[in-house]
């Protein structure tokens, strides 16, 4: 369209340009495209647009402002990340094999407690190829691409699921390790991480010189790991810690194709003026990413509020307690725990070390001090190990 507008502006003195869209993301693209032929026709231009209210004023500012920090792709450039970014999108033979062993490496590593181990199988796995087409294709239009990403997406998921469930299956013994734990409960701060990540593989997909910086990116992403702790808690039937894994990973897909598409945006990939086809498959798509986005976002933000009212609450109890028995010359704390069920007392169990005699009223201390320090009625089981001390004087005796 901009070698047809420069063609047509020769032999005239000045050219007239409109921006219009219905909607900011159109306007974006329209005067992203005002700009580029404002550059290269050589004549005086005017650039009429349709004042459309403050804030879009400022969107469209904030927007500018962004995409002038960003290098420009040429259109030689924008061709050869898109034949890379469709041929890394098939699934082929080579991204199935990938995949499997990036499953059965992630899964061993889970069962073992290996954070190693998974970071090999983060940087094996292929999937994250597909899930970068996805946005390319959003804000390409281009509902080819976006179905082979989805293809190749949705098949990599159903492969990951059923290797993991099988090696669970078939393992002689499953321990619920802390590396599974840790992808069970999914925050606020695992959708920050998800969105960088995809900006970045993003942009690393186009500038070949930085493409040595997609292997960190596979390991942040972490979309493999998820995916095997789902397999492993249904071979196990634990369904809640499956689904907030599950999450993690939907979080993860859906965070990093919105911010690579975010991205290719940015970098100046966007359908041509005239396909308005494609321009609605981009503003679609655009909206059921961010509609998405804001269902995730639900759930992930009563996640990071509950583990920031356990680490309040665990860092009260464990002051009230030093406190305490700092005050209690024979008595040392060894460890607490406690649960607390919503409109329930919360249960704590403290273990002791005592050199003497243990009294009632050092229970009821503790009960006092705990319920003070954390607003909430405390009930306390004070288990003691009683130890003493031996000195060199005993042994020569």
């Amino acid at each position: 369209m901009l070698q047809a507008v420069t063609d047509a502006a020769k032999g005239h003195d000045l050219a007239v340009l409109t921006a219009s869209g219905d909607t900011i993301l159109n306007q974006l693209f329209a005067g992203s495209t005002a700009d580029r032929l404002a550059e290269e026709l050589t004549l005086p231009v005017i650039v009429v647009k349709r004042y459309r209210g403050l804030t879009q004023r400022w969107l469209r500012r904030v927007w500018r402002s962004i995409d002038a920090l960003l290098p420009s792709l040429t259109d030689e450039d924008q061709i050869d990340v898109y034949k890379r970014v469709r041929r890394g999108a098939r699934g082929t033979i080579d991204f199935y094999t990938l995949l499997l062993l990036a499953v059965v490496i992630a899964t061993m590593g889970l069962l073992l407690n290996s954070g190693a181990v998974i970071i090999g199988a983060m940087l094996v796995a292929p999937l994250m190829t597909p899930i970068l087409a996805i946005g390319l294709g959003v804000v390409m239009g281009d509902l080819r691409l976006l179905r082979v990403a989805a293809e190749s997406t949705v098949r990599g998921i159903i492969l990951a699921l059923l290797v993991s469930i099988l090696l669970t299956w078939i393992a002689p013994f499953v321990m619920f390790t802390t590396e599974i734990t840790a992808r069970t409960q999914p925050n606020l701060f695992d959708l920050t991480v998800a969105l960088a990540a995809g900006g970045a593989g993003a942009y690393g997909i186009s500038r070949k010189h930085i493409a040595a910086a997609l292997s960190g990116v596979a390991v942040a992403a972490a979309l493999v790991p998820p995916l095997s702790v789902v397999g492993i808690c249904i071979a196990t039937g634990r369904w809640p810690a499956a689904s907030g894994a599950a999450l993690l990973f939907g979080t993860n897909l859906v965070a990093i194709s919105l911010a690579a598409a975010v991205i290719y945006l940015l970098l100046g990939f966007f359908p041509q003026a005239e396909d308005q086809k494609r321009h609605l498959v981009l503003r679609y798509g655009f909206l059921s990413s961010l509609l998405l986005l804001f269902a995730l976002t639900l759930p992930l933000a009563r996640s990071l509020e509950q583990d920031a009212t356990r680490a309040t609450t665990n860092q009260a109890l464990r002051d009230a307690l030093e406190q305490v028995l700092s005050e209690e010359t024979n008595l040392s704390l060894f460890n607490f725990d406690w649960e607390a069920a919503p409109g329930q007392p919360i249960f704590l169990k403290v273990i002791v070390y005592a050199r003497d005699e243990v009294t009632v009223g050092t229970l009821d201390a503790i009960e006092d001090a705990t319920s003070s320090a954390t607003g909430r009625e405390v009930n306390v089981q004070l288990v003691i190990i009683p130890t003493d001390e031996l000195r060199e004087t005993d042994t020569t005796r």
